[in-house]
């Protein structure tokens, strides 16, 4: 009922082309059986031929080694360019008094920019737009799918009683290279022998592919706290962590209980963009 559920939240999202477009849900075990067994086979053929071409490669390298020798050839290195652009600071920085920042003040810093959760017609979106040259889009969709399904087993997860986490990828397109994946997670602040402050996490990742580009979106943030307590809370990051509720009037730090939370969100999606970046680029 739940899988039913967030197929039918995804299939309402406004992606281009959804409707001319295939869509599929993520494979059954035993089909990812038989695509491993099939992947395996195709690795040792492939593993087979890159061996036969290293074996060349080297041979040629070998070759091309011998005669820079004979003409010792000289390369030169250019020096860096001097006119490197640099870009400018956002013009709508939350004004402040002229006055020194605490060290608390400081580490706040880079939370407390006007730009550190952007907002999109009301909700918070957070985005990635990354080039990836060298790499077409199947290339960067198969890159992205295997990111986002590894995510959903990542010890913060939140699983059931059997073990099972909601978490993962819920929708994909193999023609549009287009992935939707939603996760529930545990959100920690601080963690001790003898107590545990944490949150649920909730929010979706949606990935658009295309050659030598990843266009990805965190967004749909929902937060759930001290579940099934008098202080239980439930919210959505447009209420509270978004400038107008979490930093203060004189925009000098961010509030304790709202803070905690615009913090971690930020961090989290920073620890996804960068660990993403990595895959792709290397």
């Amino acid at each position: 009922m739940i899988k039913k559920l967030l197929i039918a939240l995804f299939l309402s999202m406004p992606i281009a082309s959804m409707a001319q477009s295939t869509w599929e849900v993520p494979m059954s075990a035993a089909e990812k059986l038989e695509q491993a067994r099939k992947a395996e086979k195709e690795a040792k053929k492939q593993l087979k031929a890159e061996k036969k071409a290293a074996k060349k490669a080297a041979k040629e390298a070998k070759k091309a080694a011998k005669a820079a020798e004979k003409s010792e050839v000289t390369t030169v290195v250019p020096p860096p360019p001097t006119n490197a652009k640099t870009t400018p600071a956002p013009k709508d920085e939350p004004k402040r008094e002229a006055r020194p920042l605490t060290e608390e003040e400081l580490l706040d810093e880079p939370y407390l920019r006007s730009d550190a959760v952007p907002t999109e017609d009301g909700k918070v979106v957070f985005t990635l737009n990354l080039d990836v040259p060298g790499k077409n889009a199947k290339q960067i969709y198969s890159i992205v799918y295997d990111f986002l399904d590894k995510m959903a087993t990542e010890e913060d997860q939140i699983r059931d009683e059997e073990g099972q986490t909601q978490s993962g990828i819920v929708l994909f397109n193999r023609e549009e290279n287009i992935v939707a994946a939603k996760y529930s997670e545990w959100m920690v602040f601080s963690r001790s022998f003898i107590s545990l402050d944490r949150s649920e996490f909730n929010y979706t990742i949606i990935a658009n592919c295309s050659d030598g580009h990843l266009n990805l979106t965190l967004e749909r943030i929902s937060y759930v706290y001290d579940e099934g307590r008098p202080s239980e809370m439930k919210t959505t990051a447009e209420k509270w962590i978004t400038d107008e509720y979490a930093i203060s009037k004189k925009k000098y730090r961010l509030l304790k209980a709202n803070g905690k939370f615009r913090r971690s969100t930020i961090d989290r999606k920073n620890e996804i963009f960068d660990a993403l970046r990595l895959a792709l680029l290397k």
